[in-house]
């Protein structure tokens, strides 16, 4: 798990060598008042995921993974 900074980046120390699916939510997505999953997600304005807004990654030790311009619409956060 990790929360990003304003920026939008973030680091998860430790993770092993491997594919890895990662999975986005937010406090204010998803059809809950609680939050929920991301799903209208699009990296550098590609849509990703299924319907949990997964992203699969390569992670190489000792290598910085740079997910790209992952953004979604306001309207996904408001709904």
């Amino acid at each position: 798990m990790a929360i990003s900074a304003e920026t939008g980046e973030f680091e998860i120390k430790n993770l092993p060598d491997g594919d890895w699916t990662f999975v986005f939510w937010h406090e204010r997505g998803g059809r809950t008042k609680e939050g929920g999953y991301l799903t209208g997600l699009t990296q550098d304005g590609k849509k990703i995921g299924g319907r949990l807004g997964e992203l699969e990654v390569t992670i190489k030790d000792g290598e910085v993974t740079d997910l790209g311009t992952l953004t979604i619409s306001a309207a996904d956060l408001t709904k």
